[in-house]
C-alpha cells in the first residue's frame, strides 16, 4: 500500500469519523450509503440559509440557484469527462432516472425488439427494462460464472444480434464487488447497432470513470453512495437523450437537458453535489503527483488524479482484507478471493451455524456496522445458491477506511466463529 495515502487527513474531513462523535463506529455499509464530508453538510446547509429560491426568477437567489445548477452540471462532466454537460441530467436516484429512461424507450420499441440485462445487476438496472416485455419485447440474460462471480462474456456474444436493441449492465456488482469490462461489453452491443446503460452507481466512489472511453450511451448513479447527498445524475449521449422522448409536462422545457428533468430539482443536494466534487478534487491534490510535479492540472484530470489514488489506495485495503478472511475457518465468500481481478472492494459472505441477520447484529454490538439481505440483487443471489430471503452478509470498504478497521473486523469476524462453534458443541 503506498505508503503517500492520507488516512487522517482524508478522515478528518468526516465528521462521522472524528473521536469526538460518541458513536466512534466503524463503517463497511458503505455500499448502503457513505458517509459525508463536512463540506458537503455545510454546502447544503448555506444553500437553504442563503440561496433558497427556485428557478426562473428575475432575483438574486434564484439567480444564485440557476447559477448552482450550471456549476454542478459541469462538476460532475468533468468528473466523468463528458464533453458537454448539458449531457447531464439530474434527478431523484439511480432507480427513478432509470425508470423515466425506460419510459421513454418504451414508445420505440416494436414486437421482437430484444432487451438484454445481466444477472449481476442491481433489481434498479432490470425491473424497469423486464417492463418492456409488454411491449413484446424480448428480455435476453447475460449469465455469470458462479465461482468467479464475473459476468460469462461468451454469453454476452451468444446473445447479442440484429435484434438487440438495449443492453443493461452494472459497472460494478454491489453484492460481489465484481467489475464487467464495460468497454468491451459496449463494443459489442455497437456492432449490433445496440445502445448501453451502464448501473455505475457502486463503481463511481471506487476508481475514474471517463465515458468517452468506455462509450457507452447513458450512465446513471445515486451520489448518495459515492460521498454526496441523494441525488441521481445521468449521462446520456446528445444523440441518444434526443432520439428519445421522456414523459414530462406539457409546460416544461423541450431542450436539453431540462425536457429530462422532472419538476422541481433538489437543489440543496445539487449544492452539496458540486461540494462532493471540489472534495474529490481536493484529494487530487493531496496525492497527484501530476500536481507535485508542477505542471498544471485541469479539474477533469485532478479528479481523475484522485479517483485513480482512491483506486490504488483500496487494492491495498483489498489485499489485507482477503488475507484476514482467508484465516478464518467456516467462511464462505462468494465471488473471486482474488484480488488481481477487476473489481472493487465489496464482498458478500456467510458463516457456518450462524445467519447473516445474527452476524451484522453482533458485529453492530461492537460498533462495526454491516448489513445483511439481497441487497436488490436477488437474480444473483439465486443464481448463486442463495436464499432471498435469508440473504447474505456484506461489507464494502472505501476510501476513509483503514487497515486497522480492517484488523478489528477480522478479529470480530474470528471470534463469531469461534462463538459459534461453542454453541454447537
Amino acid at each position: 500500500m503506498k505508503s503517500s495515502w492520507n488516512s487522517g487527513w482524508v478522515r478528518s474531513k468526516f465528521p462521522a469519523l472524528m473521536p469526538e462523535n460518541s458513536l466512534s463506529p466503524l463503517f463497511l455499509d458503505n455500499p448502503g450509503g457513505t458517509q459525508l464530508p463536512d463540506s458537503v453538510i455545510n454546502a447544503m446547509s448555506a444553500y437553504c440559509r442563503t440561496s433558497c429560491a427556485n428557478v426562473g426568477g428575475m432575483y438574486a437567489t434564484s439567480e444564485t440557484t440557476e447559477c448552482l445548477i450550471t456549476s454542478t452540471r459541469q462538476a460532475i462532466a468533468d468528473l466523468f469527462n463528458v464533453p458537454l454537460p448539458h449531457s447531464i441530467i439530474f434527478g431523484p436516484n439511480m432507480t427513478s432516472l432509470t425508470f423515466h429512461v425506460a419510459e421513454a424507450l418504451r414508445k420505440t420499441i416494436k414486437p421482437g425488439d430484444e432487451i438484454v440485462v445481466t444477472r449481476l445487476d442491481h433489481d434498479a438496472n432490470i425491473t424497469p427494462w423486464l417492463s418492456l416485455a409488454n411491449e413484446g419485447a424480448v428480455i435476453r440474460w447475460i449469465d455469470i460464472k458462479p465461482h468467479s462471480g464475473t459476468l460469462d462474456i461468451q454469453s454476452i456474444e451468444n446473445i447479442l444480434s440484429v435484434r438487440t436493441r438495449w443492453v443493461a449492465v452494472t459497472h460494478a456488482s454491489n453484492v460481489l464487488g465484481s467489475i464487467p469490462d464495460i468497454a468491451l461489453i459496449t463494443k459489442l452491443a455497437h456492432s449490433y447497432g445496440a445502445m448501453v446503460y451502464v448501473d455505475a452507481t457502486h463503481y463511481v466512489p471506487h476508481g475514474p470513470i471517463d465515458v468517452q472511453e468506455l462509450d457507452c450511451d447513458f450512465m446513471v448513479c445515486s451520489m448518495s453512495k459515492a460521498f454526496g447527498p441523494h441525488v441521481g445524475v445521468l449521462y446520456g449521449k446528445l444523440s441518444a437523450l434526443e432520439k428519445l422522448s421522456p414523459n414530462k409536462v406539457s409546460s416544461a422545457p423541450d431542450h436539453l437537458p431540462r425536457r429530462w428533468e422532472l419538476g422541481t430539482q433538489n437543489y440543496e443536494g445539487i449544492a452539496g453535489l458540486l461540494a462532493t466534487i471540489a472534495y474529490l478534487e481536493a484529494i487530487g491534490k493531496q496525492h497527484s503527483p501530476i500536481l507535485l510535479a508542477g505542471n498544471p492540472v485541469s479539474r477533469g484530470q485532478m479528479l481523475r488524479n484522485a479517483m485513480s489514488a482512491v483506486r490504488q489506495y483500496e487494492m491495498g485495503l483489498s489485499a489485507e482484507l482477503y488475507d484476514g478472511l482467508n484465516t478464518i475457518q467456516d467462511i464462505e465468500i462468494y465471488g473471486t478471493r482474488d484480488c488481481a481481478d477487476p473489481r472493487v472492494p465489496t464482498l458478500c459472505f456467510t458463516l457456518a451455524n450462524i445467519s447473516p441477520c445474527e452476524i451484522t447484529r453482533r458485529l453492530s454490538s461492537r460498533s462495526i456496522y454491516a448489513c445483511y439481505g439481497n441487497f436488490y440483487a436477488t437474480h444473483l443471489l439465486q443464481r448463486l445458491c442463495i436464499d432471498i430471503e435469508t440473504g447474505c452478509a456484506r461489507i464494502g470498504l472505501v476510501h476513509y477506511n483503514t487497515i486497522d478497521e480492517i484488523y478489528c473486523f477480522v478479529e470480530a469476524l474470528s471470534e463469531l466463529v469461534r462463538y459459534a462453534m461453542v454453541r454447537k458443541s
